[in-house]
């Protein structure tokens, strides 16, 4: 909107010597210029290149270097980099562009991890029981045989010593009628939260929905408070969502710039400036 209804239109005034002198044009997040706002996005970078080839050759300033404008767009979810940004930004076909991967990063940066976590198995009671029960069908009786554990008319074969680990995790209380159940996600990201904040490691959980989020956040808040030695430490996480006043979220990015706070539960709402450097955690839900 700055170049089309602004810079672009008042080019021959104040602007000009700026448009002369032009030599990079930086785009961030390429794949979100696309459908009809893509194309009036590259008619404006069109109408950009053909106003600075003009304002180079009419300026009055000596020995200015009459030199092509590069375009530089960045991008972390895109499929077809060259594709995309060949149709929104003005380059020949001739032209060769180049892609700069992530391992090409030169940029320096500390190690990363990678963690999938798998939510604890529970009981009917919802205690935590760290092991598989079997919970065979309603026509279905499951017996011990020398090859394996059938299971009416289908069998599964397993190992004696995969076998015996198995049986040997079955609840003798339950006589194999325990239920397969996992925690919640949603509570699991809360838990680790809880234990990263009391840790004191800045960390920031993504959640997809407003629902989730305000879940996460609330069982986060309500482990914190359980404990006497982390009471203090539940005003240290906030909620980041839209539906929020801008004031609201105004005061929240501040704290969290700041380092005022130590863990925040958002949603794609939370897409800002944040200097990752200074987050040591990322969860996503």
């Amino acid at each position: 909107d700055t170049l089309h209804a602004a810079i672009l239109p008042g080019w021959k005034g104040i602007y000009r010597g700026f448009l002369a002198r032009l030599k990079y044009v930086v785009i961030d997040e390429l794949h979100t210029y696309n459908g009809a706002f893509g194309a009036h996005v590259s008619l404006v970078l069109s109408r950009l290149l053909r106003i600075c080839l003009v304002a180079k050759y009419t300026n009055s300033v000596q020995n200015l270097d009459i030199g092509k404008i590069l375009f530089i767009a960045c991008s972390a979810t895109i499929g077809h980099a060259e594709d995309h940004f060949r149709l929104l930004c003005p380059v020949a076909s001739e032209e060769k562009v180049t892609i700069v991967q992530a391992t090409e990063d030169g940029s320096p940066c500390a190690a990363k991890h990678f963690f999938v976590w798998n939510p604890s198995l529970v009981d009917s009671s919802g205690n935590c029981i760290d092991r598989v029960t079997i919970a065979p069908g309603k026509n279905c009786a499951a017996m011990e045989t020398k090859k394996g554990v059938k299971w009416g008319r289908r069998s599964v074969y397993k190992k004696r010593k995969i076998m015996d680990n198995m049986t040997r995790s079955v609840d003798a209380t339950n006589d194999m009628t325990g239920l397969v159940q996992r925690t919640h996600a949603a509570d699991e990201t809360a838990r680790i939260l809880a234990r990263l904040v009391k840790n004191r490691v800045r960390c920031i959980a993504f959640c997809k929905t407003r629902s989730l989020a305000e879940w996460v956040y609330e069982r986060c808040v309500n482990i914190l408070r359980s404990e006497e030695s982390s009471k203090d430490l539940s005003s240290l996480v906030e909620i980041y969502r839209g539906g929020y006043t801008a004031s609201i979220r105004r005061g929240i990015e501040a704290r969290l710039f700041k380092n005022e706070i130590l863990g925040v539960v958002g949603t794609s709402a939370l897409e800002l400036g944040v200097d990752i450097g200074g987050i040591h955690v990322t969860l996503h839900c």
